[in-house]
């Protein structure tokens, strides 16, 4: 029970990334993060020192803050999508809409690996026209499976706990012996079976949700805004089979 509780805790808050910050995806993460804001700021100063004075130094120095920028951008994209993976497949969650979005998570991160490399071939302004072209191409597409990662993140995290809510439902009840008779009793175990019913029909829904905005993501605002709330709504169920399952362990379990 002690780890279930210690569990509902350490999934606080669920909007942002489930990663604990010692943890070396996250750590990394941060660092590419660090990485790119340097080269950003750089690039500006120097595409400022171009369009003053355009000379073909100038210019050159400014492509090349360009490449280290993109390149930064795209480890910075890869270190964010394996954060996520790494956070789901650690819950061991399980089922379709997990095994897609893994998948779609890993080939990302092969198309940021591939960016992060073609930015040494950007050698000329009409180069950075064609690469930037290119990119735009794919960011609907590429900020659909991401946006998607992160709710799949939350989701599994909610299904890891949801498992240890019904372990401990099921290991529970052969410790009430009589007390089991008690209406208190059988009213806190109808409410979890209740709260129970209730979690899986809203995990349908999301898992349906989610799949609406892999498939129509320029509309994907009202389906992120209803998987946000069902996202609320099963945590709070949890929490309440949780404090259901405290009172009955420490007022009406046979020692």
């Amino acid at each position: 029970m002690r780890k279930l509780i210690l569990t509902l805790f350490i999934l606080t808050p669920l909007f942002v990334p489930q990663v604990i910050a010692q943890t070396s995806p996250y750590t990394d993460y941060q660092y590419q993060l660090d990485q790119y804001r340097k080269n950003y700021a750089q690039f500006v100063l120097l595409k400022k020192d171009y369009l003053n004075n355009n000379t073909l130094d100038n210019e050159q120095k400014a492509l090349l803050a360009v490449e280290s920028t993109i390149k930064s951008r795209e480890l910075t994209m890869f270190s964010f999508a394996q954060m996520h993976k790494l956070s789901i497949l650690e819950t061991e969650s399980a089922g379709p809409l997990i095994d897609s979005t893994i998948g779609s998570i890993e080939a990302i991160n092969a198309y940021y690996t591939q960016q992060a490399g073609l930015a040494s071939s950007i050698q000329t302004k009409k180069d950075l026209a064609k690469f930037t072209a290119d990119y735009r191409e794919k960011l609907a597409q590429n900020q659909a499976i991401i946006d998607v990662a992160q709710v799949v993140n939350k989701v599994a995290r909610l299904q890891q706990l949801n498992r240890q809510v019904i372990a401990e439902f099921d290991a529970i009840q052969p410790k009430l012996g009589t007390n089991r008779d008690i209406v208190l009793v059988q009213s806190a175990l109808e409410e979890i079976s209740g709260y129970q019913a209730k979690i899986t029909a809203e995990f349908e829904n999301t898992d349906k949700l989610i799949e609406s905005v892999k498939a129509n993501y320029f509309y994907r605002t009202e389906a992120l805004t209803k998987i946000a709330k069902s996202i609320s709504t099963i945590r709070d169920y949890e929490a309440r089979c949780v404090d259901r399952l405290i009172d009955l362990d420490k007022n009406y379990v046979d020692r």
